[in-house]
């Protein structure tokens, strides 16, 4: 079912997005600079900032070809609006699990918004190196959860950042098979620093802030 029609605006409509986005997060770094106790509740609402413009300028691209695809991929642009959110109101341990949750939702509908614009894994078709030994890239993530992080983990969180980590792998090798456009590698790179970042922030929450 490919139903996915991108459709781009003219450059002067994407270039006002984008100096939005960029002083939302120029903002959301600034606000770290304020008092403790507000830093956190600023830097949220910026980061809300970025998203709901993101989500904006998505909508703006594909109003005129809005169907159920750029209808969930608009909403999984959307919920991190609520880990901000979680992050700030609600206590850190619940935070994190929310946080995970929500990151698990975001992945779900990118491999049904793959999935409908008729995306297959195809290992023995493909004559294109960077797929043939993407499996590998993300298996180093597993290699890692398991000698690092599981060792160190509640049965709740290994559970989750296990699943988690199973879906976002799915999710980078699909989008590897997205379309016939060289320009889909971006897409699969920006997953991979997404696994990535994720992994350091829990080396950080899990093994060095934790006593």
């Amino acid at each position: 079912m490919k139903e996915f029609n991108f459709k781009v605006l003219p450059v002067k409509n994407n270039f006002i997005f984008i100096v939005c986005v960029f002083v939302a997060l120029v903002l959301e770094c600034y606000a770290y600079k304020f008092k403790k106790e507000d830093a956190a509740l600023w830097s949220s609402i910026f980061r809300i900032m970025t998203w709901v413009v993101m989500g904006i300028w998505y909508y703006q691209q594909q109003k005129k070809h809005f169907t159920q695809t750029q209808k969930l991929f608009l909403i999984s642009n959307l919920l991190p609006i609520f880990v901000a959110l979680s992050s700030y109101f609600i206590v850190e341990q619940k935070a994190m699990l929310i946080n995970i949750l929500i990151n698990l939702v975001i992945f779900v509908l990118w491999i049904v918004v793959f999935k409908r614009m008729g995306t297959r894994i195809s290992l023995k078709e493909s004559k294109n190196t960077f797929k043939k030994v993407l499996p590998i890239v993300f298996i180093f993530s597993f290699f890692y959860f398991f000698f690092s992080l599981y060792p160190k983990l509640s049965n709740i969180y290994s559970t989750l950042i296990f699943c988690y980590l199973v879906v976002i792998s799915y999710a980078g090798i699909l989008s590897g098979f997205l379309l016939r456009n060289d320009k889909t590698t971006y897409i699969t790179l920006g997953i991979i620093l997404w696994i990535f970042s994720n992994l350091m922030e829990s080396h950080y929450i899990f093994l060095l802030k934790s006593p």
